[in-house]
């Protein structure tokens, strides 16, 4: 009688809590999915950087769409040329992956890439649990710096079953920092825009060390939520912080600024010339 009451409790146990509304772990599947790119991009015989300079993204050239505006006070066109300007590109189907580089003349500098690896199915106990969404690649090759951010339209999806299917989308900003010799000051920077709390993800030159490697998202669902980075590999590390907006600089340092615009465009042309590992 005694054996008979140990195997039935932990049944009633079970059956309670089920009447009391406590659902068994619901398996997740998360889905992650790049849909757009936009940012400064080049294309013709840019001054300071070579003929017959294009930029690629997956694979397709990408043609400047609207000017960029010049450094606020300086006379229009300054430090502007036609031959670079802003673009869009909003991919026909949304993608897993986004390769970007630039090419000038005969050379074709080291590729750019972000990626979303998805996470493994798994179980997830309850609304507000933390779970891993998946995994962010990035390799920070040579592209347009100077000009403005890049940005990547980001949807990431988890279908719960009985949790619901849920899913943000935002807006991925790649900042591209000037060579300095500091290495994680060089390093350029990743954030999610309207996550900054989660802070950022930087990237090192190829110069420093690897300059690919990989962090983990993680995220709640409920609605969907993003979390926190965790986890940097390769040329990867973390930061709390994200980029600040450019400061306008005062009339009196105007000139100033044109004397380094102009040395920058100097030092440019010889770093790209001996195939430089970023710009």
């Amino acid at each position: 009688m005694a054996w008979c009451r140990v195997a039935v409790v932990p049944a009633l146990v079970a059956a309670a809590l089920t009447g009391c509304g406590v659902a068994a772990a619901a398996p997740v599947t998360v889905s992650g999915v790049f849909t757009s790119f936009s940012g400064p991009v080049g294309q013709g015989d840019v001054p300071a950087v070579g003929p017959d300079t294009y930029t690629y993204v997956n694979g397709a050239t990408v043609a400047p769409q609207t000017p960029i505006a010049p450094i606020p006070g300086m006379p229009p066109g300054f430090t502007q040329f036609p031959e670079i300007g802003n673009a869009t590109v909003t991919f026909a189907a949304p993608i897993g992956a986004v390769d970007f580089c630039q090419t000038t003349g005969p050379d074709e500098f080291p590729h750019n890439l972000v990626r979303f690896t998805p996470a493994p199915v798994q179980d997830v106990a309850a609304p507000g649990i933390e779970f891993l969404l998946g995994t962010l690649t990035l390799t920070n090759g040579t592209f347009w710096g100077g000009r403005g951010d890049h940005s990547f339209g980001l949807t990431v999806t988890a279908n719960g079953g009985t949790l619901g299917t849920h899913s943000f989308s935002d807006t991925l900003v790649y900042v591209i920092t000037s060579n300095v010799i500091d290495p994680a000051l060089a390093a350029d920077v990743f954030y999610l825009s309207g996550h900054p709390r989660l802070g950022s993800m930087r990237v090192l030159e190829s110069r420093d060390g690897d300059n690919t490697g990989s962090v983990e998202l993680y995220g709640k669902i409920g609605s969907l939520t993003p979390t926190r980075f965790a986890n940097p590999t390769g040329g990867v590390f973390l930061s709390p912080d994200v980029p600040q907006p450019p400061t306008v600089p005062e009339p009196a340092t105007l000139g100033l600024v044109a004397v380094a615009v102009g040395a920058v465009a100097v030092r440019r042309r010889r770093r790209l010339s001996a195939r430089p590992a970023h710009w």
